[in-house]
């Protein structure tokens, strides 16, 4: 089963600055479509993009504004068993 390893507790950036969210996971099979950022009623598309190397997944809030902050959730799904999901809060300035 995919399990997140390690993550962004907590981010802190300045107005204007890009947040980077981390979430290391382990599994098998393990690509990067099985790393995925949700967040209820936050359009992920319009603000953020996502990257994917050695097991960690990345999100990136372009251009963090107060209306950013709130927790980000990253989903570790390999299909294998239940996923496992864990939240960053992005706190800006």
């Amino acid at each position: 089963a995919a399990t997140i390893k390690a993550i962004s507790e907590l981010v802190t950036v300045d107005p204007g600055e890009d947040a980077i969210l981390n979430c290391t996971v382990d599994g098998n099979p393990l690509t990067p479509d099985h790393i995925r950022w949700e967040r209820d009623g936050y359009d992920l598309r319009a603000k953020t993009t996502t990257g994917y190397a050695n097991g960690t997944g990345t999100l990136v809030v372009k251009d963090a504004q107060r209306e950013d902050v709130g927790n980000f959730r990253c989903i570790a799904d390999n299909r294998v068993a239940a996923a496992d999901s864990r939240n960053v809060l992005l706190i800006v300035k």
